[in-house]
């Protein structure tokens, strides 16, 4: 009974329907053929709810993150080369492969294991479900840089807003400064204006004590990667802050 509630288990794991049919080159092109012919295209966000279900989230392709053994996350296919065009451009030159390497040093392993989550919830939730947010900030960033390497940044716009309003209601302290500037790499990057904006507004109009001050300075020093910071400051956005400020007076 037992070797038959197995086999029956595994038949049920298995992806089933006309796209699971397909060979690994015909599901790749069955994508591009409905994102060329639906009116939403690429965007998953704007996919029905039925639409996003015929993505066949059993389906799944394996992405190698790293070069470990345990670095291979097996994703929904289908789902993934919607919302990223780094993927389905890989799969697009290579249709036949049944695996991807991506040893980027911007991928996290565990970012993307929550994106392959994600993605399976895209195809069965009703609504559409927004990329979780991590409690840990560190996380939450590399999951976001991630995001954005795998040109998927037009999911994460809600990460930018948690962070910005955030950033603005506590004083960030070194740890958090470092990985910031770590997981960003452009200077005008919405979490990198909206940390240095916050930095300096403490700093200039010290809002904070004078060891804090001096072991910002001295962090600033520490590592020429955070010339980015410093010169990422928009100064309406400091001066929105006095703005702020005054009217909570």
């Amino acid at each position: 009974m037992s070797g038959y509630n197995n086999r029956n288990r595994r038949a049920h794991d298995q992806p089933r329907g006309y796209v699971a049919s397909l060979s690994p080159q015909g599901q790749v092109n069955k994508v591009i053929h409905d994102m060329n012919n639906f009116s939403y295209g690429d965007n998953l966000r704007a996919w029905s709810a039925s639409a996003r279900k015929e993505l066949t989230p059993a389906l799944t392709v394996a992405l190698q993150v790293g070069d470990k053994p345990n670095s291979e996350v097996r994703v929904p296919k289908q789902a993934l080369l919607v919302a990223s065009p780094v993927v389905r451009d890989y799969f697009v030159k290579k249709p036949t492969a049944i695996t991807a390497k991506f040893t980027h040093a911007d991928v996290s392993l565990n970012a993307i294991r929550e994106i392959a989550k994600w993605l399976k919830d895209v195809c069965l939730q009703p609504d559409f479900p927004e990329l979780p947010v991590p409690d840990d900030i560190g996380d939450a960033l590399k999951l976001r840089l991630t995001a954005y390497t795998l040109g998927m940044e037009r999911y994460t716009g809600h990460f930018d807003a948690c962070y910005i309003d955030g950033v603005e209601d506590h004083v960030p302290d070194l740890i958090e400064i470092a990985q910031v500037v770590d997981n960003t790499r452009k200077k005008d990057d919405p979490v990198l204006v909206a940390l240095a904006n916050r930095l300096s507004y403490l700093m200039r109009y010290h809002k904070v004590s004078s060891e804090e001050e001096v072991a910002y300075a001295m962090l600033f020093k520490s590592d020429k990667k955070y010339k980015r910071l410093l010169e990422a400051v928009v100064e309406e956005g400091v001066q929105a802050m006095v703005a702020r400020e005054h009217e909570d007076m």
